[in-house]
């Protein structure tokens, strides 16, 4: 069983190849939303993997920053956008948010928006640490997009088995093993109601949404202005 970290490096040369029409359809929507909520300002692109958003996000209006733990993800991320203008600050210290603190930070720049793409959330076994290091570098009012697996028991139902979709009605920490070109990694398949308990503190809910002709659903978050002016002191 490996890392996360160490199972993106292991996979990284062939995970562009593996990228279905209905994941490509998914990613388009995810970023028309995400432009919709964030018009401009800075944004994050958190887990970017092998930058596969960056092309929809780099424009005028963002000045963009991606983080991506994998090296080797990151490698072929620079090399996608080289001699792309708006080239993006690619982050490559700093990049465990668990290590996250006032004083020690991967920029000093506040974001306006968050993304974090296909599934990052479910390579986190501690999110209730996440989201409570994100509010750091995050301005007021900053939205978190998030596409995560869909854990609602009529999807459960659909894509695992009665009994994974039963224990989501428990709100049970459940995990599913991910296999790729031979090796594996945990998988870690979060309830809307452990989002949201992990989030209050931080962040108000804003949404969570099936995304069509998939297994993913949509979770919006909003920074919550009281914490932030509380954090702000």
């Amino acid at each position: 069983m490996l890392s996360s970290t160490t199972y993106y490096d292991h996979i990284a040369r062939n995970y562009n190849c593996h990228m279905t029409e209905s994941d490509n359809e998914t990613r388009k929507k995810v970023i028309e939303i995400f432009k919709a909520n964030i018009s401009n300002g800075n944004i994050l692109d958190f887990g970017g993997g092998t930058g596969l958003d960056l092309p929809a996000l780099l424009s005028d209006h963002y000045k963009v920053f991606f983080l991506e733990p994998s090296s080797n993800m990151r490698a072929i991320a620079i090399k996608s956008v080289s001699v792309s203008p708006g080239r993006p600050v690619f982050v490559e210290e700093k990049l465990d948010f668990r290590q996250w603190s006032d004083n020690i930070l991967p920029f000093t720049d506040k974001m306006n928006g968050v993304l974090a793409n296909f599934a990052v959330l479910n390579c986190i076994p501690d999110i209730d640490i996440l989201f409570e290091r994100l509010p750091l570098i995050c301005d007021t009012h900053c939205y978190v997009q998030a596409t995560v697996i869909d854990t609602r028991p009529v999807k459960m139902i659909k894509s695992h088995s009665l009994k994974v979709a039963a224990k989501t009605l428990f709100n049970k920490q459940l995990i599913t093993r991910n296999y790729f070109n031979g090796v594996a990694q945990d998988t870690y398949l979060h309830t809307l109601q452990k989002y949201k308990s992990a989030a209050a503190k931080y962040f108000d809910f804003v949404s969570y949404n099936s995304i069509q002709n998939s297994n993913f659903a949509m979770l919006i978050l909003s920074r919550n202005e009281i914490a932030y002016k509380k954090t702000s002191l």
